[in-house]
């Protein structure tokens, strides 16, 4: 949830490449996805965001924007709502 959170506030994510991260997170587009758990991969892709200001705010405002399309409320009980449907063969 903390990504999701993030996200939603407009902060681009830095994580590793595990689980379902990528399907949250497009590589250099919201954030970054690091392939290692090196905290020195991690400092690096910070650094550089801190260091590109409007990169940072042009990747903020896409994960603002992707959260809102497709992990928002309504978008979570309608995925749902059509799953149960499903399952339930309405």
């Amino acid at each position: 949830m903390s990504i999701l959170e993030a996200m939603a506030q407009g902060i681009p994510v830095i994580a590793p490449n595990v689980g379902g991260l990528n399907e949250i997170i497009d590589n250099g587009l919201q954030g970054y996805l690091i392939n290692d758990r090196d905290p020195k991969s991690f400092a690096e892709r910070c650094n550089y965001l801190y260091k590109n200001k409007n990169l940072l705010k042009i990747m903020g405002n896409a994960a603002r924007e992707k959260i809102t399309k497709h992990f928002s409320v309504n978008q979570m009980v309608s995925r749902y709502y059509y799953l149960y449907r499903s399952v339930l063969n309405f």
